[in-house]
């Protein structure tokens, strides 16, 4: 097992070294001694220690909190405080930069051993909710059928694009895309076909899209295209022109069933003057048109094909 690194940040040199050789008995890797702020920055920076022992009085104008509060800017490294101050003001103060224990002096090895094994076993419960949180919320928004993203974060996308079109004048386009005739499909071949296809179709569509650009399921059989830069309707009719002739060209296959679809495109550009949910109706409504067109189209408001 890797051994747990810790730094120690005390401006006794007598107590240092007594840390220094209980810490080593104890199996951990001492990865620096220091008594003052710049250097525990330093050796926080070049040996990123798991835990700091620290203590609140050191060399210079900047206490252990103040170090600690300077550290979390970007470290995540446990702090266990070493005090002989334990003032309701001082550990109000301390509560700010959330240690993982403290310990009041004089203390002996054997509340130092606890009060590191209950600080190591609290930093990692934090990290696996910290992880599990972070997949949560990653799962949140995905749509679970196909992994895209869902309707929630696109529509988070798409705020973020208005956003910046606001800030920088960067314009965008949408292209909303829906699988013709996909209820045939599944009562032709079954659901499992259904599912078959949107999760094969959103495979196809990531691989065929830009790094910069974004493709999720809006919903049903529908998928959103947020174009980044496109910033001309034609331009991004010619991307619909190229996914659609991509798609014509590919055969789903389920069992010894052989699967052709056809798409067609609603396509919208976004300026100064629509909302959110208006460049999203301009792409619903040109969809609309499609079908009624007799659908294996794209529809934008100057150009179709």
């Amino acid at each position: 097992m890797k051994k747990k690194k810790i730094l120690i940040v005390e401006d006794s040199t007598l107590i240092q070294l007594r840390l220094y050789k209980m810490l080593l008995s104890s199996g951990y890797d001492v990865v620096g001694k220091t008594d003052s702020h710049e250097e525990a920055l330093a050796y926080t920076k070049k040996f990123n220690p798991d835990m700091i022992l620290m203590d609140i009085i050191l060399i210079g104008k900047y206490d252990g909190i103040m170090t600690a509060m300077d550290i979390k800017k970007f470290s995540d490294a446990g702090i266990i405080y070493l005090t002989g101050n334990s003032s309701d003001k001082m550990i109000a103060r301390a509560r700010k930069t959330k240690p993982l224990g403290y310990l009041i002096k004089p203390y002996n090895d054997r509340q130092l051993n606890v009060a590191l094994d209950m600080a190591f076993t609290r930093q990692e419960l934090i990290l696996e909710l910290q992880a599990a949180n972070k997949n949560l919320k990653k799962l949140s928004r995905r749509d679970t059928l196909t992994k895209l993203p869902n309707r929630r974060d696109l529509i988070e996308h798409l705020q973020y694009n208005i956003h910046r079109y606001e800030r920088y004048q960067q314009s965008f386009s949408v292209i909303l895309a829906d699988i013709d005739d996909f209820k045939m499909i599944n009562d032709t071949y079954g659901h499992n076909a259904g599912d078959l296809v949107l999760r094969e179709l959103s495979h196809l569509f990531t691989n065929f899209g830009r790094k910069q650009d974004t493709v999720g399921r809006w919903g049903g059989e529908e998928f959103l295209f947020i174009l980044v830069s496109v910033t001309e309707n034609n331009g991004a009719m010619l991307v619909a022109k190229k996914i659609r002739s991509h798609i014509e060209d590919h055969t789903f296959r389920y069992k010894d069933n052989e699967i052709k679809i056809t798409l067609t495109f609603g396509v919208s550009t976004y300026n100064s003057h629509l909302s959110l949910d208006e460049i999203i109706k301009q792409a619903d409504d040109a969809l609309y048109k499609g079908k009624e067109k007799g659908k294996n189209c794209i529809i934008n408001s100057n150009t179709d094909y």
